[in-house]
């Protein structure tokens, strides 16, 4: 991973979807800031993978990235700029409904207007990366029950108040009660060359 020269350039994603669309003190709070800081490029995405896309460009060009969003914002934009084989400084707010990585994993502040401040002056810390089928990720990589669950509260989150806690809580006994009528099996491999690891994932 080749490391670029700071610019005085950066790049902020806000994803307006993020948290069901409940955004407006985020933008409030992060245009007020902006005003500090005319040199940075501020853009709200308009579908899935353009934060990633724009990360990436952003990263070929040296240039530092602050995302405004969930767990899914920070997936994409950490795979744009690990793809572009470059290291440049990454400012998260979390945003989302469940900022497992931001809030948990880095601790970074919950309270919108100390994360945005922490995002532009924040100390740079190394993070952990890895990689599976191509994609890069910096949380948690998982199979079987966590990773269906997971999937399953993509469309949870659309019933309203489910949010943060409530959704994945809700999510975990929703599967364990309806979710699980066959045992099925996966196969994978943890190195490339090894034979196929095979097994039941539950019943």
């Amino acid at each position: 991973m080749e490391a670029s020269p700071s610019s005085d350039h950066p790049l902020v994603i806000f994803n307006p979807t993020a948290n069901r669309g409940n955004m407006e003190q985020h933008r409030a709070l992060l245009r007020h800031r902006l005003e500090q800081e005319p040199q940075a490029e501020y853009v709200e995405t308009k579908r899935q993978g353009e934060a990633q896309e724009r990360a990436m460009n952003a990263a070929k060009e040296g240039r530092p990235i602050i995302i405004v969003g969930g767990d899914g914002s920070v997936h994409e934009v950490v795979n744009g700029i690990l793809s572009a084989g470059r290291r440049v400084p990454l400012g998260i707010v979390a945003a989302g409904s469940g900022n497992d990585y931001a809030l948990h994993t880095l601790k970074l502040p919950h309270a919108p207007a100390t994360a945005i401040e922490r995002a532009y002056t924040g100390r740079l810390v190394d993070s952990d990366a890895g990689i599976v089928n191509g994609r890069y990720f910096v949380n948690s990589f998982s199979v079987g029950l966590d990773a269906d669950i997971a999937v399953a509260a993509g469309w949870m989150k659309k019933i309203p108040l489910m949010s943060g806690q409530r959704l994945y809580y809700g999510t975990t006994i929703k599967q364990l009660l309806f979710g699980y009528h066959r045992c099925p099996w996966l196969k994978f491999t943890l190195d490339a060359g090894e034979e196929p690891v095979e097994v039941a994932t539950g019943r």
